[in-house]
């Protein structure tokens, strides 16, 4: 299902509930609407001492949440470096939440995911292991196997999704 269709309807009915969604209508990526993004999870109970959030985006907001500091940063005489480029958001209630590009994320969405309730997990009795295979002639064959899933704890409190932005 993914981890986005997850957030948007966390206990599998069919209908989306998008407790911790916003639609962007369109509108770019501003650092209010990841500001109230922080504070909708806080409401819902996430961004606990115990949370380990990070942003995940595509290029195209990774390259706006680049340029939200160009008209206040200034440049020392002799700086050999051109170009913006930030790895940490801070939020208004003092989180850290370091950015992620993933080159196959919607250029229109933004995830905000806790890593601490995210894990790969090994599907119940299927963990990595080796498995000869038929013998072929004189020699034996071995093959590497083993069947993961993504687990998602608290997708209706922890994680949160901005869709539909420009």
């Amino acid at each position: 299902m993914g981890i986005v269709n997850y957030i948007r309807d966390a206990d599998f009915d069919g209908t989306r509930e998008e407790t911790l969604v916003t639609n962007a209508n369109g509108a770019a990526l501003d650092i209010t609407t990841l500001n109230t993004a922080c504070y909708n999870i806080w409401n819902a109970g996430g961004l606990d001492e115990s949370a380990d959030p990070i942003i995940v985006v595509g290029a195209p907001q990774q390259r706006i949440i680049a340029s939200w500091e160009k008209d206040i940063r200034r440049v020392e005489q002799g700086e050999r470096q051109v170009g913006f480029y930030r790895d940490i958001f801070l939020s208004d209630m003092g989180v850290e939440m370091p950015i992620v590009l993933d080159r196959w994320m919607d250029a229109d969405k933004l995830l905000i995911v806790d890593r601490a309730r995210v894990a790969l997990r090994a599907l119940q009795g299927d963990a990595w292991h080796l498995e000869k295979m038929a013998k072929t002639g004189r020699s034996e064959k071995w093959e590497l196997s083993g069947q993961y899933g993504l687990e998602i704890r608290n997708p209706d409190k922890c994680h949160y999704l901005i869709r539909d932005l420009s």
